[in-house]
């Protein structure tokens, strides 16, 4: 009696949990990838010179302040955003103000009243040429 030959089952038309990975998709804000990207950041990060503060803290701060409620976030929530203790958040702040603050013009402040970390979205798109997301 002859053995029946294995033969190859078609693919079916049902998505597949594990094979089927989806497109990675690209976050929920690119203001701060497009801060970093252009001409004026490169010309103000050259002019400070050396800074604590690396670019991917000043995205994800950026991030953060863009996607916040009015654009603020208390110091707790900007530490935990930039991964430091509390009391190094006024430091980290003074160092992304001096980079991004053109020609004293308050792209990021601080509010001594509130103890929030303050992002002005307009002057921001203004002084970098990036759209808001």
């Amino acid at each position: 009696m002859a053995r029946p030959v294995p033969t190859k089952i078609a693919a079916s038309a049902q998505p597949d949990l594990f094979n089927d990975v989806p497109e990675p998709t690209r976050g929920p804000s690119t203001t701060a990838a497009d801060l970093l990207a252009s001409a004026t950041y490169k010309v103000q990060r050259k002019l400070v010179g050396r800074l604590a503060v690396t670019d991917e803290a000043v995205q994800q701060l950026i991030d953060a302040l863009t996607l916040a409620p009015d654009h603020r976030l208390t110091a707790a929530r900007a530490a935990g955003t930039l991964g430091v203790p509390t009391n190094r958040v006024p430091m980290m702040v003074s160092q992304v103000a001096k980079l991004l603050n053109v020609e004293g013009y308050p792209v990021v402040s601080s509010d001594p009243a509130t103890q929030t970390v303050v992002l002005d979205p307009a002057l921001l798109a203004e002084q970098y040429g990036v759209r808001l997301a």
